[in-house]
């Protein structure tokens, strides 16, 4: 009995670290939204399928394993590079002129930021202090705002990117990269998050 119970216990003992690893590793906030490889810039899928990789909570996607150690290196260049993409992708299309947080009206002084791969505006940096604090709470309202703002111009009749098959109503709304994407059900809302650049071509064309 005593054996069998030191071997249990060594066992948690193993496991503890290995899960809080896995923990460690998982992405906060959108999923990566470009079709192209943080590093070189080569299509996604032209060498093979892409390296995914978590970096500080942040879902990075490479053409190789070589870029990754490239990106490792020199993370901050990469992830600034990263945030000014994703500025350049979202903001035309930003839902909110007030603050995610404060509610207040956003003025040439607000703080635009990407947190989880997602283009944040608050009013100071307080607020922007909270949003990193706990971004999946505000990137839920920014979601909220972007269903609203977008669904009246929807483009008409596109199918679901996933299924090919024809929105129901208001079918199952996505936001990838800020954007609105329907889908004809639940079913493929994993497919959809694993490849927004894909997702967004289809429905609008987009190929970066």
């Amino acid at each position: 009995m005593k054996t069998w119970m030191t071997l249990l216990l060594a066992a948690i003992v193993l496991a503890a670290p290995l899960a809080m690893a896995e923990e460690a590793e998982k992405a906060v906030g959108d999923p990566y939204p470009l079709g192209v490889c943080a590093v070189s810039g080569e299509e996604l899928g032209s060498m093979g399928d892409p390296v995914v990789k978590v970096e500080n909570g942040r879902e990075v996607k490479f053409c190789c394993s070589g870029c990754v150690g490239k990106y490792e290196k020199m993370t901050e260049q990469f992830s600034a590079e990263l945030d000014k993409k994703i500025v350049a992708l979202e903001e035309p299309l930003y839902p909110l002129a007030t603050c995610v947080k404060s509610g207040k009206e956003l003025t040439a002084d607000a703080k635009v930021f990407v947190v989880g791969n997602r283009l944040v505006k608050t009013c100071c940096g307080n607020c922007e202090k909270a949003v990193e604090e706990d971004p999946a709470a505000y990137i839920e309202k920014l979601n909220a705002a972007v269903v609203e703002a977008q669904s009246k111009d929807y483009p008409a009749g596109a199918t679901c990117p996933v299924s090919g098959k024809p929105i129901e109503g208001d079918g199952q709304p996505v936001v990838l990269a800020g954007k609105l994407v329907k889908l004809c059900c639940g079913g493929c809302k994993g497919k959809a998050l694993a490849e927004p650049a894909v997702m967004l071509s289809k429905v609008y064309g987009e190929t970066k």
